[in-house]
């Protein structure tokens, strides 16, 4: 039985990172209204099942695409969701998924 929960939250997880995927290749097209609601699917269903390090890798892709659409600000906030999501975790600020954030702001806010 725990392996049947342990592969359904692993296809949850993979699920929301192909959602993640999607949306910055819409976005990438040009296509933001698209991105963005594959973008929306995947962080609530990563953030749903407190897959923390790929529910903030989504959020660093999603403030990509907003930044690409030259939208700062929501790039902005998106990071910020981010950066709460991993302190919520608990997640270190030297973790990778921690510099990410760090790097996307860098190189995306002015």
């Amino acid at each position: 039985m725990a392996k049947i929960v342990l592969r359904r939250q692993m296809n949850q997880v993979l699920h929301g990172i192909a959602l993640g995927m999607l949306g910055q290749l819409m976005a990438k097209r040009g296509h933001l209204a698209e991105a963005r609601a594959a973008l929306a699917s995947g962080e609530a269903l990563l953030r749903e099942i407190g897959a923390a390090p790929a529910h903030v890798g989504l959020l660093c892709d999603w403030a990509d695409a907003e930044a690409h659409a030259g939208d700062t600000a929501k790039a902005g906030a998106k990071l910020d969701l981010a950066a709460a999501a991993l302190r919520e975790a608990g997640l270190p600020p030297d973790s990778e998924i921690s510099r990410r954030v760090d790097a996307a702001r860098a190189a995306l806010l002015p």
